[in-house]
């Protein structure tokens, strides 16, 4: 099932119309039996993943409170099926749309569970119902590809469903930017004529193409990603639900940590509060929480060296700009050219981190670094 095929469009359109359709006490159940039914059409050892944390979650804070030792239970089980799962998604063909979609819905499960069983201990969670937890867990717009949203947010949106003309109207504009972006941007523009351009060999320099594929690297998960997330949104809208934003134009950002504010951003958000915050306040160190939430986020990708080495990059970018903010606080104002400098500067660092993810092996990355800095010494060396 990919996202531009017929039995996506109707998934989704049968997703919107029961959303919308459905009377409040039907509603959650509804939501849970399409999202099961949605892991069985895509991979069925997926919906065991599901269905096996759903128990244990629940067993664990169906009273409402959690002790100590459960919450670390949970965790710890949390933790072993998220190795599988990115055990079984490294065994699993790269090419296939289903188990890609399938691997990337557990792996959105595991954050969501641990953030409902965090929020139980730390007796945050006022009430629960099984049957939203049910449709909270195996909510079917969600579960491909996210945004991940908080149990007691999905429990106020759901209880304050409504449905209006503004929200249909804004929701099919979502969805046709969001489709735009995939078909036009990602696949047309960036996938095939840009890349068709790349391969053509109108660029001779190995360096300056390197450097061109990683901007067509970049572009294309951007745009990918956005639109499936504008594509999600939209249906929510239309059924008259409101989903967390995902992007917010990230390649405009004017340094790397706003970057990570506006890049995926329900996963940044879910780090800072569950890995970078509880790190911070044993350790009094920022830079040692911005490690190892980048390092979370990196391998909540893939456990891979590439990732390993990518979540450092970011995460060593980050702690030199907070160091140099340390050091030189901003001003309370900049003229526009600075904005646009720190802009460029900040889209640079970030399209060469993705010469780390975009390659599968160490040699050719650190060739791509290679070629670039040769390329760049020929450049400065031509204008001293």
């Amino acid at each position: 099932m990919q996202i531009l095929s017929v039995e996506f469009t109707l998934f989704l359109t049968g997703s919107i119309l029961l959303l919308a359709v459905a009377n409040r006490l039907a509603w959650p159940w509804l939501m849970a039996l399409t999202g099961m039914v949605f892991l069985a059409i895509m991979m069925p050892w997926s919906l065991v993943f599901f269905g096996f944390s759903a128990v244990s979650v629940w067993w664990l804070i169906r009273t409402g409170s959690l002790s100590s030792a459960a919450w670390l239970a949970g965790l710890s089980i949390l933790a072993v099926l998220f190795v599988v799962n990115k055990w079984l998604t490294g065994q699993g063909p790269d090419v296939s749309p289903a188990w890609m979609l399938a691997t990337i819905g557990v792996s959105y499960l595991i954050p969501k569970a641990i953030h409902l069983l965090t929020e139980v201990y730390k007796g945050k969670v006022e009430s629960l119902s099984f049957s939203g937890f049910l449709a909270w867990l195996f909510f079917p717009l969600t579960m491909p590809a996210g945004p991940i949203h908080g149990y007691p947010d999905f429990e106020t949106n759901r209880q304050a469903h409504s449905w209006s003309l503004d929200q249909v109207s804004e929701g099919l504009e979502r969805l046709l930017f969001g489709y735009f972006k995939i078909v036009v941007l990602a696949n047309f523009l960036v996938s095939m004529k840009f890349n068709q351009w790349l391969n053509s060999g109108a660029v001779t320099d190995p360096g300056l193409a390197g450097y061109l594929d990683c901007i067509r690297y970049g572009a294309n998960l951007y745009f990918q990603f956005s639109g499936f997330t504008d594509i999600i949104l939209g249906a929510g809208l239309l059924a008259g639900f409101r989903l967390p934003e995902n992007f917010n134009f990230p390649f405009l950002a004017v340094n790397i940590n706003e970057f990570w504010k506006r890049w995926h951003m329900s996963l940044t958000d879910w780090t800072k509060r569950y890995v970078f915050f509880p790190i911070f306040a044993q350790t009094r160190n920022a830079y040692i929480g911005v490690i190892c939430t980048m390092l979370v986020i990196g391998l909540w990708h893939e456990l891979s060296w590439r990732y390993l080495l990518w979540a450092l990059y970011h995460g060593a970018a980050i702690a030199i700009w907070q160091w140099y903010r340390s050091v030189r606080p901003a001003p309370e104002s900049s003229p526009w050219w600075k904005r646009a400098i720190s802009i460029v500067f900040t889209l640079q660092v970030v399209i060469l981190s993705f010469a780390i993810t975009k390659e599968h092996s160490l040699e050719k990355s650190l060739t791509i670094y290679t070629d670039l800095f040769h390329t760049i010494g020929r450049y400065v060396f031509f204008f001293m």
